[in-house]
């Protein structure tokens, strides 16, 4: 059986960016994850330690975003990598990263990469 956890709008303030500006005053992010696993065992068994557990994607999540880079499709790569790592048997993946209002000279709500594994 095919079931997913989706986290959505994780939000923090970050120093990314190719400019300076962007790593001096920061700017908004928001994160959205998408785990594919099966659910079953976990489920029939009410057990947390038998699925994926929401607080350690928020801290991978939380770390990685502290680590200033000049691109958000660096910090999208090594979150994925430490889910990865966390997980025995990782199913598809998606991480999706949303820099809010980058600073551009026009409009735009946001910028967002989305790697998928």
């Amino acid at each position: 059986m095919k079931s997913k956890i989706i986290i959505e709008g994780m939000h923090f303030k970050a120093y990314h960016g190719y400019y300076l500006e962007e790593q001096k005053i920061g700017g908004q992010y928001r994160i959205d994850l998408e785990i594919e696993y099966d659910i079953i065992e976990a489920a029939r068994k009410d057990d947390l330690e038998k699925t994926i557990n929401y607080e350690m994607l928020y801290q991978i999540c939380k770390e990685e975003m502290k680590t200033s880079r000049k691109l958000i499709e660096s910090v999208g790569l090594a979150i994925m990598e430490k889910i990865k790592e966390m997980l025995t048997h990782p199913g598809h993946i998606v991480v999706e990263i949303h820099k809010i209002n980058p600073p551009i000279d026009g409009l735009m709500d946001r910028a967002i990469i989305r790697i998928e594994s």
